[in-house]
């Protein structure tokens, strides 16, 4: 009897040592242990003393791992194993699966106050653990408004334009010789009263110095010139004083029919 006895449990031995199995979870999946070339033990968290009623002995290879951490089985390729472990405790929680992320996709998000929508990725672990990068600044603004200084507002009303490039704020901007409203940026051009003028043709502050000075003596000099280009032309070439263009000069007394020619300012 006792012969029979030693022959099946020889046979069970002998099985174990020759046979080639899979991963086996051990309790609360904290562990896994497979069997090829000598058992493998894989711990989510610290070591322990068996897995899966298996004893751990010094023959055995052993690992520990940590939350992300990942191995892939020795015995079937094709699966793979992540460490669910985020409070570093004892005993984690091992979950099969391809890649860490189990949702890794772009999400639209609606922002408070109609201040349009915002994409952000939104992703979740295998292990439940949520991941996703939030936005607050919107990519997207609804109809009927911009995106200006990470907001959404709506353009100035006629005779207001932006405080500044850094102020989404609309103030009162009348046109005047010191200030005025740049339509292209919808912002209110403040000058220099000093040292500017506001060019209501380049819708910029100029310098005074930078300025033709017309004389009253000018205008009245041109004012029989056929059309304002003229006119411009006419009274810029008598109120400086700089070397005359003979050429220019004679056409514009011509056809401003300036009697003296000879009376400049």
């Amino acid at each position: 009897m006792k012969k029979y006895i030693f022959l099946i449990i020889l046979s069970a031995t002998c099985c174990d040592a020759i046979a080639a199995w899979g991963p086996k979870f051990g309790s609360s999946d904290s562990c896994i242990v497979e069997r090829k070339d000598g058992r493998k033990f894989y711990f989510c968290g610290k070591s322990q003393s068996s897995c899966a009623g298996k004893n751990v002995n010094k023959h055995n290879t052993q690992k520990t791992y940590k939350h992300q951490d990942s191995f892939t089985s020795k015995y079937d390729s094709g699966r793979k194993f992540f460490c669910c472990n985020p409070d570093n405790a004892d005993r984690g929680v091992w979950k099969e699966g391809s890649s860490w992320y189990t949702t890794n996709t772009t999400a639209t998000k609606e922002l408070e106050n109609g201040n349009g929508t915002c994409n952000y990725t939104k992703r979740i672990n295998i292990c439940g653990g949520d991941e996703s990068t939030d936005c607050t600044a919107p990519d997207k603004c609804n109809p009927g408004t911009t995106l200006r200084n990470g907001a959404c507002v709506a353009p100035c009303a006629n005779n207001t334009a932006f405080e500044s490039t850094t102020s989404n704020t609309c103030i009162a901007c009348e046109t005047t010789a010191y200030q005025g409203i740049n339509h292209d940026t919808n912002l209110c051009i403040k000058c220099d009263p000093d040292t500017q003028f506001f060019d209501t043709q380049t819708k910029k502050c100029v310098s005074k110095t930078s300025m033709t000075r017309i004389t009253s003596a000018a205008m009245k000099k041109c004012y029989g010139c056929p059309n304002n280009v003229v006119f411009k032309d006419c009274a810029i070439l008598f109120s400086k004083n700089n070397p005359r263009n003979e050429a220019k000069y004679n056409d514009i007394v011509k056809e401003c029919d300036i009697s003296d020619n000879t009376d400049t300012d």
